[in-house]
């Protein structure tokens, strides 16, 4: 049965896969991208492998006719992704705070994260840059708020690193995602391991280049939510395999439970694959219209997967 089935019949079209390494959840997926893209549709998937396994894939449909887009973040190629230049107004505020709060590290709540919301807020009412973030926080330490001092030297700093400088910072065309299947290759990025994110010692001692990694992951995350909603006529998949990353934050999981939320009526749907179920919660499990599993070897992950099918021994 198509994955369009669903939003055609007012059901979420959201599907999942849970399963330890090699058991098939990329083969499943590489199916999915396959017969939505034969009937028409769009297919968006962020590529962690260090192998480039979907790039790779991607180069093996082009020679199949269909049209794909490969693109590497943190090379300079001549695009950016800056979410001040690409959001709408209603959205690239959020965006543009979530992408900056977790940069600098920046609890909810806290006068920073108030700080920062404020100096996106002034530089999306003239439609500036990212960038200009940084000058209106300086502007708001010499006004009298020392917070916004810190935040704008840090800016700065990771203003001048290579993941960032071109991708997000840098004076490129907007990206644009026309193409069938669009992967966003990440293998490039420092990203922090599972460990190190889930262990509050090791998170607070990752190197910038991690924090920079990380932060990325949201937003591109965020464009590729942005592609599956931007037509509604035409059907879009957002793949995304080891998920967790991007879950990790209290910004990626909003942005995760938003976007299974409202994917039906835009006509899309958002595929999540990760080795551990409970990595799905309750909220994010009931927007699922579609779940699976695949080989799981210790009792423990056999039970929580049983679990993630509403099958349970009582």
């Amino acid at each position: 049965q198509r994955l369009s089935a669903g939003p055609r019949r007012q059901m979420p079209g959201n599907f999942a896969g849970v399963g330890e390494p090699g058991a098939g959840k990329s083969s499943t997926g590489k199916r999915q991208i396959e017969l939505v893209c034969a009937d028409g549709g769009q297919v968006v998937t962020i590529d962690r492998t260090v192998q480039r396994e979907y790039a790779r894939y991607a180069h093996a449909l082009q020679q199949l006719g269909v049209s794909t887009q490969v693109v590497e973040i943190g090379a300079d190629t001549g695009t950016t992704v800056d979410p001040m230049r690409v959001f709408d107004r209603a959205e690239r505020v959020t965006v543009t705070v979530g992408f900056l709060a977790q940069l600098c590290s920046i609890e909810t709540g806290s006068i920073e994260a108030m700080a920062l919301a404020e100096a996106v807020d002034a530089v999306s009412e003239r439609n500036g840059r990212l960038i200009d973030v940084a000058a209106e926080l300086a502007d708001q330490a010499a006004g009298g708020t020392p917070e916004a001092g810190i935040l704008a030297r840090k800016l700065g700093r990771f203003a001048r690193l290579g993941e960032l400088g071109h991708a997000v910072f840098g004076d490129g065309d907007p990206l644009q995602m026309d193409a069938g299947f669009v992967v966003f290759s990440v293998a490039g990025l420092d990203l922090p391991s599972r460990e190190t994110l889930e262990n509050e010692h090791l998170s607070k001692r990752m190197l910038d280049s991690q924090v920079a990694a990380q932060a990325l992951l949201y937003l591109v995350a965020a464009f590729c939510r942005r592609a599956t909603f931007a037509d509604r006529s035409r059907f879009s998949v957002a793949l995304l395999d080891e998920w967790w990353g991007i879950g990790s934050s209290p910004y990626g999981r909003a942005l995760i439970r938003e976007w299974l939320r409202d994917s039906r009526k835009h006509f899309a749907a958002v595929g999540l694959f990760s080795q551990h179920a409970d990595d799905f919660d309750d909220e994010v499990r009931s927007f699922l219209g579609t779940r699976m599993v695949f080989r799981q070897r210790t009792p423990g992950a056999a039970r929580a997967a049983l679990e993630f099918l509403d099958v349970v021994d009582d």
